[in-house]
């Protein structure tokens, strides 16, 4: 595990590797518990007693006539079948409960990366935003010192560069404490936002989520809702099972005529009449309703989650689609005619300053837009990985 973990701590994490990672870390991190407790349950199954379970001895004394000894050994007519096979349908459970833990894991390693991501590329944005204003204010200087613009038009630019400095600024906190956060889950690794990450978001991608629709069944959730409901059965089976008979064989020693101890040999049955499992059997019983009950919810609103996925991915690829087409290519070319027009004089900064600052507010919102079709696809993926059964 160490060089797994040297060999990790010299890759960045990407988009791209997101989930192998996360998957890496689950199981010497949040998954060892759940796996201890699942190989616990696993090996219970071997320790169920298959023979005797218990050693008779009797002896009766009195006159010569009545005197008697037994040693026997007793065992259940069932052998334990019943509980073996529920402690193999709870071991199924905790296994399952393992895979649901590990999916929740990478989900919330997932939602942790999608805010640095976005932090660090708006940060990213405004950075080149405010270049781009101290760029154009030394050009716009040369007007001013010609008598095109007023020196209060030239105040103005450099007021607009302080404010995107101060928002790169606070971007740039937000995004050194969402990568803190994440290094807290994923150790002290590098962090790659990908230079052509927002690019991989593109309005034809095909939808990731399709393929998944209708086959919650197959989800972490709800196979382990469905392994609890089979394991509570099974208890109630084995709490049933208390009722078997126990068998008792062994010698036994007793006068003949004459007096003297002669062996023999003894079988009994006994029927166990209150076994005092009845309490147990009613609990038992509920568990197996409210594990039901659990097991189809989680499958109704799982479908009904995939199918949202779905909707909101089409949703999302389509907005894309629009910002691109439609509201950065005009907002861009109107800031270029704005800029010219006041190098010339013929507009006031603050037309110029409001065409920057909206198609710079359209960028941002085309990484956040960009951003949650990657987290989706990433979801997405992870999820066709698991009925897949290549995540284990």
């Amino acid at each position: 595990m160490l060089v797994l973990g040297l060999a990790l701590a010299d890759n960045p994490i990407t988009w791209e590797t997101l989930n192998a990672d996360a998957l890496a870390v689950f199981e010497d991190g949040p998954g060892a518990s759940v796996t201890a407790r699942a190989r616990a349950a696993r090996d219970a199954v071997g320790a169920v007693a298959v023979g005797p379970t218990a050693v008779r001895a009797e002896a009766q004394v009195g006159l010569p006539a009545q005197r008697q000894a037994l040693a026997a050994v007793e065992m259940p007519l069932g052998v334990g079948r019943s509980e073996r096979r529920w402690l193999r349908a709870e071991a199924t459970a905790r296994l399952a409960e393992v895979d649901s833990a590990r999916f929740t894991w990478v989900r919330d390693v997932q939602e942790a990366w999608l805010a640095w991501w976005t932090a660090s590329e708006i940060a990213e944005h405004l950075e080149d935003y405010a270049r781009d204003v101290e760029d154009d204010l030394q050009g716009f200087e040369s007007a001013v010192s010609e008598g095109v613009l007023a020196p209060l038009t030239l105040e103005d630019l450099r007021a607009e560069s302080l404010q995107v400095r101060a928002e790169a600024a606070a971007m740039e906190q937000t995004s050194a404490v969402a990568a803190a956060h994440l290094r807290s889950l994923l150790g002290e690794r590098a962090l790659d936002a990908g230079g052509h990450a927002l690019h991989d978001a593109e309005p034809g991608m095909s939808n990731p989520w399709t393929p998944l629709v209708g086959r919650a069944g197959d989800l972490p959730a709800v196979r382990e809702a469905a392994a609890r409901e089979d394991a509570a059965r099974r208890q109630v089976a084995a709490l049933g099972a208390s009722r078997t008979p126990v068998l008792a064989a062994g010698p036994m020693w007793g006068p003949d005529d004459g007096g003297t101890l002669r062996s023999f040999a003894f079988v009994g049955v006994s029927m166990p009449l209150q076994p005092g499992v009845g309490p147990d059997r009613r609990v038992a019983r509920g568990e197996v309703a409210a594990a039901a009950a659990e097991r189809r919810w989680q499958e109704r609103s799982l479908d009904a989650h995939l199918e949202q996925e779905a909707l909101a991915w089409d949703a999302g690829r389509a907005r894309l689609q629009r910002l691109r087409d439609e509201v950065l290519g005009p907002l861009e070319a109107r800031q270029e005619r704005l800029e010219g027009a006041l190098s010339e004089g013929l507009v006031t900064a603050d037309r110029v300053v409001r065409a920057r600052r909206e198609r710079h507010e359209a960028e941002h919102e085309q990484v956040l837009v960009a951003g949650e079709l990657l987290a989706s696809a990433a979801r997405a993926s992870l999820l066709a990985e698991i009925l897949a059964g290549d995540v284990r």
